[in-house]
C-alpha cells in the first residue's frame, strides 16, 4: 500500500513539473525573438508582390493613353520645298517673232505651315509661302514672290467647345487617376493577405509548439509507466492507452509541421518571393493583438459613419467612380458631336514681290512691293445624310456610361454589407476570444484540482492525462480566437479603405493600422 502511496506521489510530481513547461502559447508567442515582423512583411510585399507590379505597367498604360489624346493638340510643322523645271515649246508665230522654240523656266517654291487646334475647338494655321521664278527666256527677269496668311476656324456646331473638343483628353485624366486608384486598391488588397498570412503562419508556429510539448510529455510519461509496470507498481493495461495518446499526439505533431510549412508558402507567396527565398523566412517575431478596450470598442456601433469613411476612403469604389466621371464626359461629347459640321474660316495675310536674281531676293520679297492686306471669310458645311456614325457613337458612349453608373452603385452596396459584416464579425470575434481566454482559465484550474484528487487516489494517472488534452486543445482553441480576432480588424481596415495611408505615391503603414479600430472622426 505504501508503495503505490509512492508511485501516486511520483505521478503527481512528473505531471507538475512537466506542465510547468507547458506554457501557454499567448505567452510563448510574446517571447520575441529577432524574427520577421508583420510590418517587414508587408515592406516586402510592397516591393515585391507580382500583382502590384503589374497594376504600376497599368498606370503607366493610362499615362500613355493620356499622352496619346495630348497629341490631338500639339503644334503641327508642315514644310516642304519644290524645285521644277519647265521647258514650254512655242507656236510657229512665236518661234519666227523670238526665234527660239520654247521658253525656259526654272520654278523654286518653298512652303511652311503650322496648325494647332486649341482645346475649345479653335484651330490656328499660320502659313509661309515663298516662290522663285528664273525664266531663261531671253531678256527675261528673275521675280521672287511671298505670300504670308494667318487663318482660324471656328467650329460652330460639331466640335465645338471644350466639352467637345477636348472630351478624349479630360477623359484620359480622369481614368489616369481611376488607374492609380486601382493601383492603391491592389496595394491594399496585397496588405491585406499578407497579414492574413502573417497571422496564420504565427498561430500555425504556436500550435507546433504546444503539439511538440504535448508529444514531449506524452513521451516521457510512457517511459516512466514502463518502469512502474516492469517494477510490478502499474498495471501494464495502462501502457496501451497511453500508446495510444502518443501515437495520437505524434500525429497531430507531424500534421502540425506540414500546416507550419504550407503557411510559411502562403506567407512567402502573398509577400512575391521566389521559393529559395520563401525557405530562408525566419519565425514570426510579433504577437497577435490586444483585446480592445470596452471604450474602444464601443464605437464600432457607429455603422453609419463606416459606411460615410469607407464610401470616402475605398480606392475601388473611388475609381469606379472616376470612370463613370471619365464615361459621362465621352458621352456629353459624343451628344454635342451628332450635330452637323458647320465652320467659319477666317484669314489675313499680305502678298510682297522682289525682281532681282540675287540670293536676297527669296526673303525681300516679304518687305518689297507690298500692296496691302489681303483677307477672306468662309462657311462651310458638312451635313451627313442619316448621321449613322455619330449616332452609333453617342449610343456606345451612353451604355457605357450606365454601365459604370450601375457597377459603382453596386459596388457601394456590396462595400457597405461588407463593413456591416465586418463590424459583426469584429464583435463575433472578441466574444470568442474572451470565451476561449476564460476555458484556458478553467481548464487550468480543473487540471490543478485532478492532480489534487490524483494526489488523494481519487483519481487516475489517465484521468489526469485526459484533462491535460483538453487543457492542450483549449490552448488551440484560444490560439484559434487570437488568429480570428486579428483577421476581424485586418478585414475591417480593408473594408473601410483604412489599412493604409498614402502620400504623392508612397504608400506607409503601421501597427495601430493593424490592430486597431479606424478612429471615423480622424478619417473624415
Amino acid at each position: 500500500m505504501l508503495s503505490q502511496k509512492k508511485v501516486y506521489i511520483s505521478v503527481v510530481y512528473l505531471i507538475f513539473f512537466s506542465l510547468l513547461l507547458f506554457v501557454p502559447a499567448q505567452i510563448i508567442a510574446q517571447e520575441k525573438s529577432k524574427g520577421l515582423s508583420i510590418i517587414d512583411a508587408i515592406k516586402t510585399t510592397l516591393s515585391h508582390q507580382p500583382s502590384i507590379k503589374i497594376q504600376e505597367e497599368e498606370v503607366q498604360i493610362s499615362k500613355g493613353a493620356l499622352q496619346q489624346t495630348q497629341g490631338q493638340f500639339d503644334p503641327t510643322l508642315i514644310t516642304d520645298i519644290n524645285r521644277t523645271r519647265n521647258n514650254t515649246p512655242l507656236t510657229a508665230a512665236d518661234r519666227v517673232l523670238y526665234r527660239r522654240s520654247k521658253d525656259v523656266e526654272n520654278l523654286t517654291t518653298y512652303t511652311m505651315s503650322l496648325s494647332k487646334q486649341l482645346r475649345n475647338g479653335i484651330t490656328i494655321k499660320p502659313n509661309l509661302q515663298m516662290t522663285r521664278n528664273d525664266d531663261l527666256s531671253f531678256g527675261a527677269r528673275t521675280t521672287n514672290k511671298s505670300s504670308v496668311n494667318f487663318a482660324l476656324i471656328f467650329p460652330l456646331l460639331k466640335g465645338s467647345g471644350k466639352e467637345a473638343a477636348g472630351a478624349e483628353e479630360m477623359s484620359a485624366k480622369i481614368r489616369l487617376q481611376a488607374s492609380e486608384m486601382d493601383l492603391s486598391h491592389t496595394v491594399s488588397a496585397s496588405v491585406l493577405e499578407t497579414g492574413n498570412a502573417y497571422w496564420t503562419l504565427l498561430a500555425a508556429f504556436m500550435n507546433l509548439k504546444i503539439l511538440k510539448e504535448t508529444e514531449s510529455r506524452a513521451q516521457q510519461l510512457l517511459e516512466d509507466v514502463e518502469k512502474l509496470v516492469e517494477a510490478d507498481e502499474r498495471p501494464s493495461s495502462d501502457l496501451d492507452q497511453l500508446r495510444a495518446s502518443l501515437a495520437s499526439k505524434t500525429g497531430n505533431r507531424i500534421q502540425g509541421e506540414q500546416n507550419l510549412y504550407e503557411n510559411y508558402q502562403r506567407l512567402g507567396i502573398a509577400m512575391g518571393l521566389q521559393y529559395s527565398k520563401i525557405i530562408e523566412l525566419p519565425t514570426p517575431a510579433d504577437v497577435f493583438p490586444e483585446l480592445l478596450s470596452e471604450k474602444k470598442l464601443s464605437i464600432i456601433n457607429q455603422r453609419e459613419e463606416f459606411f460615410q469613411i469607407s464610401t470616402e476612403k475605398r480606392a475601388d469604389l473611388i475609381a469606379l467612380k472616376k470612370l463613370q466621371e471619365s464615361a459621362g464626359i465621352l458621352l456629353s461629347a459624343a451628344r454635342l458631336n451628332m450635330r452637323p459640321q458647320l465652320d467659319l474660316s477666317l484669314s489675313l495675310g499680305y502678298q510682297g514681290l522682289e525682281e532681282s536674281d540675287s540670293e536676297s531676293g527669296y526673303y525681300d520679297a516679304f518687305q518689297e512691293n507690298i500692296s496691302g492686306l489681303n483677307g477672306s471669310a468662309m462657311i462651310s458645311l458638312v451635313y451627313p445624310f442619316g448621321n449613322n456614325a455619330p449616332k452609333g457613337l453617342y449610343y456606345q458612349r451612353k451604355s457605357s456610361y450606365q454601365q459604370a453608373r450601375i457597377r459603382s452603385t453596386d459596388l457601394e452596396r456590396n462595400i457597405h454589407s461588407d463593413v456591416a459584416i465586418a463590424i459583426n464579425a469584429l464583435i463575433q470575434r472578441t466574444k470568442e476570444l474572451q470565451e476561449s481566454q476564460k476555458s484556458v482559465a478553467s481548464y487550468k484550474k480543473a487540471l490543478k484540482n485532478e492532480k489534487l484528487k490524483l494526489k488523494m487516489g481519487l483519481s487516475t494517472v489517465i484521468d489526469v492525462v485526459e484533462i491535460e488534452d483538453r487543457y492542450r486543445n483549449a490552448l488551440l482553441a484560444d490560439v484559434v480566437s487570437h488568429r480570428q480576432y486579428a483577421g476581424a480588424l485586418l478585414q475591417l481596415r480593408f473594408a473601410t479603405g483604412t489599412l493604409l495611408h498614402e502620400y504623392n505615391g508612397e504608400y506607409t503603414i503601421t501597427m495601430e493600422q493593424l490592430a486597431e479600430i479606424p478612429d471615423y472622426k480622424q478619417n473624415r
